[in-house]
């Protein structure tokens, strides 16, 4: 398997750190996008101070949530990051 130790300092490195890398059980990389916590407040007009729902795990606040950059898939019992390059749709 390859060693994608480096593909997630780039990404991190190019996009600020707004952009970072996590890999399945399998180690395939997928490029994710960080979402610091909010209220609903921040998102809705008149909403509440109450922290928004998706940053409640299990119960947990948590301080960001991390949402796939690319279209995911699933594919033999695990899900597969996809992004359009420049031969189309690749697996990760």
């Amino acid at each position: 398997m390859a060693n994608y130790d480096d593909l997630k300092v780039a990404v991190e490195a190019l996009t600020g750190g707004n952009n970072s890398v996590i890999f399945d059980v399998d180690g395939y990389p997928s490029i994710v996008v960080r979402f610091d916590k909010k209220q609903i407040a921040d998102l809705i007009t008149d909403g509440s101070a109450s922290t928004h729902p998706a940053f409640i795990v299990n119960g947990v606040e948590v301080p960001a949530i991390y949402i796939s950059k690319y279209q995911l898939r699933y594919e033999r019992e695990s899900v597969q990051s996809s992004f359009q390059g420049s031969s189309g749709q690749r697996k990760l």
